[in-house]
């Protein structure tokens, strides 16, 4: 039960204290009243509207009609709320103008959630059954109110056979009935097969419960004209006559409601599905819209790879996430062991180009390190000579300062050049072993239970 509704008990409750008077009437209606509150606490809402049913009968306070309207409101019965809440403001005294105010607004809100039925009979004195429950023949002579939403009719009389129809009634619209009774013929039995792709909705034959799906066998019934429902809370769909001879197949036509809203609807989001992927949600293309809670059957297929199917059970108001992982068919995974092959190869290519040019440039700097190192030598000689025959100049001097300097040069030149050697035959040998990998009859791409796993988020 909503803050706000508490909040109304609450304020109900007050009132009804606020007139011991009628509480000292009867205490078995005090009681009453407060086991509705204690069941509305809890949550249980048909043993509050019960309790405060009995406590009216008792003692009838208009605190039991507010709190008995609000019941009914919870409970999905706007029809009975507006006949309470409007008995409310007729019988209660003393009521402010805002609360007054507070409770015409609630009326005219429920108001808006009643639809009417036009219902004719044929034989006109046929009993008439309402979701079950019997409707007074005077209640006929007029449009029914009642709930919006889908509902069942059954008329019965003796000597006939029984006529049922399903019909959806839409907020403040009239939606007319006709139910016509036959005398009974010669039965000849006839089968119906029922595909449904939606999981745990209602199948109705002439508004019986003929079973709920999925239907692994078809469901028996007498040839002729018969009008089938499917019914799941969250799902939307007009019942259809069929009509059957021997054998006839029929497929359900729920869709999600368009009324779905974040707090009585569900979440799916799918991880670990490759890009782009189908996702299908009870045979339906799904894009991460809003979904009935319950059982669904998820169905994932991508280009290439084998589809996943699973069931899954969603929570209303919450987001559910499905992790899956599809393993590729035989010939998308031949595909992407080729897509890794050429891969290497086109790595193997360039790092043979990357080693074949280190050891060139290591070759060009021995070469040119090689020369001058011969220069190197013919200037030391020269040098030995001159200094052999005279005395040391400081031209000498420097000479002999610059031949050291050119003699560390060349041999920090001859380590660049061996380094660069050794990195380029080393890129070449891995070049030439990652090539070598990538040849047919090498290393496999699969996993060691021989499929190739994706992980991700899809959206």
């Amino acid at each position: 039960m909503s803050e706000r509704a508490r909040a109304w008990l609450l304020s109900a409750t007050l009132l009804l204290a606020a007139a011991p008077a009628a509480a000292e009437q009867s205490k078995e209606a005090a009681a009453h009243f407060s086991r509705g509150l204690e069941h509305a606490k809890q949550g249980d809402l048909e043993s509050a509207a019960s309790a405060f049913e009995a406590a009216y009968r008792l003692s009838p306070h208009p605190a039991v009609l507010y709190n008995l309207g609000q019941t009914y409101a919870s409970l999905g019965r706007p029809v009975e709320a507006v006949r309470a809440l409007k008995q409310y403001l007729a019988e209660a005294e003393g009521v402010t103008s805002a609360r007054r105010a507070e409770v015409g607004e609630l009326i005219a809100f429920h108001e808006r959630r009643i639809g009417k039925l036009a219902v004719s009979l044929q034989p006109a004195d046929a009993e008439l059954l309402l979701d079950g429950h019997p409707v007074e023949r005077a209640l006929l002579t007029a449009p029914i109110e009642i709930a919006a939403g889908t509902h069942v009719l059954e008329a019965r009389k003796e000597g006939h056979l029984p006529a049922t129809l399903t019909r959806v009634v839409r907020p403040q619209q009239t939606v007319e009935a006709r139910l016509e009774l036959h005398q009974p013929q010669t039965d000849r039995r006839a089968w119906l097969d029922v595909s449904c792709p939606i999981v745990d909705a209602t199948v109705y034959v002439d508004g019986t419960v003929a079973g709920r799906t999925p239907l692994r066998d078809p469901i028996p019934v007498n040839a002729g004209q018969h009008e089938i429902a499917f019914t799941r809370a969250g799902y939307e769909g007009a019942p259809s006559r069929v009509q059957v001879d021997s054998r006839a197949a029929v497929a359900c036509n729920l869709k999600a409601s368009t009324r779905l809203t974040e707090r009585d609807g569900s979440r799916l989001r799918v991880a670990g599905a490759p890009v782009p992927a189908r996702v299908l949600v009870d045979d339906q293309q799904h894009s991460g819209q809003l979904l009935p809670p319950g059982r669904h059957t998820v169905r994932i297929e991508s280009g290439g790879y084998r589809s996943f199917s699973d069931e899954v059970t969603l929570t209303a108001g919450r987001t559910t996430v499905l992790d899956v992982e599809l393993s590729p068919t035989p010939e998308q995974r031949r595909r992407l062991e080729e897509d890794e092959k050429s891969t290497r190869r086109t790595y193997a290519y360039v790092g043979a180009s990357l080693g074949a040019a280190l050891c060139a440039t290591a070759g060009a700097l021995y070469a040119v390190n090689t020369q001058r190192y011969n220069e190197y030598s013919a200037d030391s000689k020269t040098l030995s000579r001159d200094l052999a025959s005279g005395p040391v100049t400081p031209g000498q001097l420097e000479r002999a300062s610059d031949l050291n300097d050119e003699a560390d040069a060349i041999q920090t030149m001859d380590y660049v050049a061996l380094a660069t050697g050794i990195v380029g035959v080393a890129v070449l040998g891995g070049s030439v072993a990652l090539y070598l990998s990538a040849q047919p009859d090498s290393t496999k791409l699969e996993t060691g239970s021989g499929m190739i796993n994706f992980k991700g988020v899809m959206w």
